[in-house]
């Protein structure tokens, strides 16, 4: 929308200019004062003028992108506040980061032979020192269920991509447990 008015302004504005110009002229022209003159042309520029078009579009946007930030919703610019008008679905995420500003751990389903409780210790080790919101999601649920881990050892965090020991490449592959 935006850049729709800023082009009807484009044109819009020079029109408006010339007939306010040539409404001065004609009243001028006729002999009906400089007052009536000065009136009409006035009464040309208020009643044409593209500056509601011009301004409020951008000022409409502004408000809409500062109002949702006051409740905590980031908008990346009008052209993304456009979109949402024709959203059909909304999907969202179960990590706690809309309800809380954070993720948050909620549980763990553990397959085959492992016991939940070192599942998480396992994974509580290998992400104890990445800097990941999601990695200090794991670690602060493994300490409040009273959890303790000893430190992995060679430890590399790529971030983007995860971490892995440094010996063998594997991840998650340090023991922890006996």
């Amino acid at each position: 929308m935006e850049r729709l008015a800023d082009r009807a302004s484009a044109v819009f504005v020079p029109v408006v200019l010339g007939l306010a110009l040539a409404t001065f002229a004609l009243w001028l022209f006729h002999h009906w004062g400089l007052s009536r003159a000065v009136a009409s042309t006035v009464a040309v520029l208020v009643i044409a003028c593209p500056c509601a078009m011009g301004l409020a579009v951008p000022a409409a946007l502004t408000v809409a992108i500062g109002r949702g930030a006051q409740f905590g919703v980031l908008i990346k610019g009008g052209e993304a506040l456009e979109r949402v008008a024709t959203l059909q679905a909304v999907l969202m995420d179960k990590t706690g980061t809309l309800t809380i500003g954070k993720p948050v751990f909620t549980g763990i389903e553990a397959l085959d032979e492992f016991a939940e409780q070192d599942l998480l210790r396992l994974a509580a080790a290998a992400e104890d020192h990445s800097a990941h919101p999601l990695a200090h999601a794991i670690v602060a649920h493994a300490r409040d269920a009273g959890l303790s881990w000893p430190a992995a050892e060679g430890v590399q965090v790529m971030p983007g991509r995860g971490s892995q020991r440094q010996s063998r490449g594997d991840l998650f592959c340090w023991e922890i447990w006996n």
